[in-house]
């Protein structure tokens, strides 16, 4: 039986509301003006989505050409502190009225939980920082976002953790924050990977090494990096991007398999979720063929049957190993 509940762990939703998406709408309507549109929230309803893990994100302001900048862009660290706030402003907003919840288990037919993700750490003007987004419900952290800041190297850039990195990720671990490693340099993420206490996940990252060598993309992870972090205890969130699944538009098939060289290099199904990134950055034309928005999960789920993975696997990549992996160590520790 395919899965009722799904947890998808990286969802752009401020962002696609301040590129002027009205979130309340029906998918349908949505796509009048936004062909490629891929998510609302009734479309988290429409596919089951009992739970997201929801990110704050703030970009650097690109002066090239052809940059997409907005109301999530920055010029310098004050603005990017002031625009993640308000972001949390549009959150709070969105859980009073109900569109997302903050009960702390996985809801079926509801507007789903929400658990906030920074991604990348630019926000932060000074460690003690971290303890007013926690304060507002930030529960999760990524350092960066593709290029390098105060705190650490990411996936576009070169060099590890800094010494200030070192520092917030102790203060991180102190308040029980969860560390996302999907933007992080490769030499960052093994120098995170050592130093942080708390628990560490990949929200959005795929497999490297299922891509032509021409194709690999340092925001995928090579198989030591999903071993490490598999024996840390954490898990990896599949992205749906088709750029890091697949030469070309990928299929469900692809989906699969890097679903199972995770589980193949974990040991078991218990180390990866969902992370889907829809529509964060890309249109559902990148998305796989086979999938235009979360009311497709039947269909992953029916490949992952065809592909020989049980029925209990396959539920637990769709929502256990992310309650696990968050709402267990935020509402019910020992």
């Amino acid at each position: 039986m395919p899965p009722e509940r799904w947890f998808d762990a990286h969802l752009d939703l401020a962002y696609l509301a301040l590129q002027g998406r009205p979130m309340h709408w029906p998918l349908s309507d949505v796509r009048r003006r936004q062909p490629g549109a891929s998510v609302t929230f009734p479309s988290l309803i429409d596919g089951h989505i009992c739970a997201v893990l929801a990110t704050l994100f703030v970009q650097p302001w690109d002066n090239r050409p052809a940059a997409i900048n907005g109301s999530w862009s920055y010029r310098r660290t004050r603005d990017a502190h002031y625009l993640a706030n308000m972001q949390l402003d549009l959150y709070d907003q969105w859980f009073a009225e109900g569109y997302l919840q903050r009960r702390g288990h996985c809801e079926l037919n509801t507007a789903p939980d929400a658990y906030l993700l920074m991604e990348g750490c630019n926000p932060i003007r000074e460690i003690d920082d971290l303890n007013l987004f926690y304060g507002r419900g930030v529960r999760a952290i990524s350092l960066t976002w593709t290029g390098a800041n105060r705190w650490a190297a990411g996936n576009d850039a070169q060099g590890g953790l800094s010494h200030d990195g070192q520092k917030l990720l102790q203060r991180a671990g102190e308040l029980g924050v969860i560390l996302d490693v999907s933007h992080l340099s490769e030499r960052a993420f093994f120098d995170v990977v050592e130093v942080y206490s708390g628990p560490i996940i990949a929200s959005h990252s795929n497999c490297q090494t299922l891509l032509p060598s021409a194709l690999q993309s340092p925001r995928n992870l090579n198989d030591v990096q999903i071993g490490r972090l598999v024996q840390r205890g954490g898990v990896i969130g599949i992205n749906l991007y088709s750029k890091f699944l697949a030469a070309g538009r990928a299929t469900l098939h692809d989906v699969v398999s890097h679903i199972c060289h995770i589980a193949d290099i974990g040991g078991s199904m218990n180390c990866v979720g969902l992370g889907s990134d829809m529509d964060g950055g890309f249109d559902n034309s990148a998305l796989p063929a086979e999938f235009q928005s979360h009311a497709d999960l039947p269909h992953l789920a029916e490949a992952m049957s065809h592909a020989g993975v049980s029925d209990e696997d396959i539920h637990r990549f769709a929502c256990q190993n992310w309650e696990n992996a968050i709402v267990r160590h935020l509402y019910h520790k020992p």
